[in-house]
């Protein structure tokens, strides 16, 4: 399909009939997108005022919330094709119009559009023979996992055709085994090419029941109380190194669904604090509490944490301005790191931020190969425990509730390598059901 649509003079992706108010909105998003950028601003608040009429937003609807934005195999006509249009009826607008419209309006209700849009581009440009983007297979299957597919591994194979020169598919497609073993097959394949534990962090809230290391990518965004991958966060100053630079080690056995890392240590969760929906404040969910004020360094953590360490540092704040300027950044900062996330506090008086569903009792976990810190919760082998005989790998199992981010525990200090190969530092077996 890849070639059929490169080599389309133009492609012509189908909305369905017109109706009376098409011209006014497809006349709208024509004018805005092309307009110099002082007036766009007076188009789209005329634009606004029109939105109580209800002929004129259910015309709005019909482009923005087509099913056509959900579908993962519409992705290669958008990404490959030179020359795209979106039509209805008789009348269009091209693909870069109607991005240009999405990103400038930024209408709230139409998000998940609106993201697909943004990673539609993002991997247009990727494309171009002169791009300095690289995107992996990992980094595609996370930009679309909430798109729907009719047969979940789709998800995963109709990408495969995005794929940059040099840049490996990690699988074969094979439509002759089950979807879960399509996607525990994937994951492994994630460890072994990548070498870290990135894709671990996709699985929490659409884990698969057999395995909660591994997402379930049959299921679409809907429904998924998902955050943001810690490891995409902007204004972060540098990358998180929670292992250092130990080499991930693991093993896996599909029969089972077990996946065996090494933990570099584990802290409990004493006490948790509530969820960060969107829509949420600090103010609101009343994390505040768990900073003493008489503490200063306390404070100083609870601010970078609840940011996950992105945009910590004040700047220039000479002048109102410039203050106001700041809060609106590192509030912004906050809803990135913190939406479907609490917070909580680890038996050593570490502050951190994990899954909606982590509970106390709850162990925060160094795995080796890992950037950032797991939530695991312990469990029992029950009739996995033959897992444990068949291959002798001692260890405790646990279920994976998913990433955290726990101050002082991101940016590992020293040789982790050096200290794992001298047993200078202790690493122990742990069992992922």
């Amino acid at each position: 399909m890849r070639d059929i649509y490169s080599k389309a003079s133009r492609t012509i992706i189908w909305f369905g009939e017109a109706t009376s108010t098409t011209p006014i909105v497809f006349g709208t998003i024509f004018h805005i997108s092309n307009a110099a950028s002082h007036e766009k601003e007076k188009l789209l608040s005329s634009f606004r005022t029109q939105l109580h009429v209800k002929s004129i937003t259910e015309e709005l609807d019909a482009v923005l919330r087509h099913e056509w934005w959900q579908r993962v195999w519409v992705i290669q006509e958008a990404v490959v094709s030179q020359n795209v249009c979106v039509q209805r009826g008789s009348l269009n607008v091209t693909w870069r119009e109607l991005s240009n419209f999405m990103f400038f309006s930024n209408i709230i209700c139409y998000q998940q559009g609106i993201a697909f849009a943004s990673a539609v581009q993002t991997l247009r440009a990727s494309l171009h023979e002169d791009s300095k983007v690289r995107l992996s297979m990992l980094d595609l299957v996370e930009k679309f996992r909430g798109q729907s597919a009719t047969f979940g591994p789709d998800k995963i194979y109709s990408l495969m055709g995005l794929l940059q020169a040099g840049q490996p598919s990690l699988l074969e497609a094979d439509y002759t085994i089950t979807p879960e073993k399509v996607f525990m097959q994937f994951t492994v394949s994630c460890l072994r090419c990548y070498g870290n534990l990135r894709v671990l962090g996709l699985a929490a809230g659409a884990e698969l029941r057999s395995a909660s290391w591994c997402r379930n990518y049959s299921l679409n965004i809907a429904g998924v109380e998902e955050s943001r991958p810690l490891h995409g966060l902007p204004g972060r100053p540098r990358p998180y190194c929670a292992s250092g630079n130990s080499s991930l080690r693991y093993h896996f056995s599909l029969e089972y669904g077990v996946l065996s890392l090494l933990s570099l240590g584990m802290d409990e969760i004493v006490e948790v604090a509530g969820v960060y929906r969107p829509g949420a404040t600090l103010d609101t969910v009343k994390w505040s509490n768990f900073v003493d004020e008489a503490a200063p360094e306390r404070k100083i953590a609870f601010t970078c944490t609840v940011a996950a360490d992105c945009l910590t540092k004040p700047g220039k704040q000479d002048s109102p301005s410039g203050k106001a300027a700041w809060i609106e950044r590192y509030s912004q900062a906050v809803n990135n790191a913190c939406v479907n996330r609490q917070l909580f506090v680890t038996r050593s008086g570490k502050l951190g931020i994990g899954p909606w569903n982590l509970k106390r009792g709850d162990n925060i976990a160094i795995l080796v190969g890992g950037k950032t810190s797991f939530v695991l919760r312990k469990c029992r082998l029950g009739e996995k425990r033959r897992y444990i005989s068949e291959f002798g790998i001692p260890g405790d199992a646990y279920k994976l509730v998913g990433e955290a981010h726990v101050n002082g525990m991101m940016y590992y200090e020293g040789n982790a390598e050096e200290r794992i190969k001298s047993g200078e530092v202790r690493v122990l077996p742990v069992h992922l059901l």
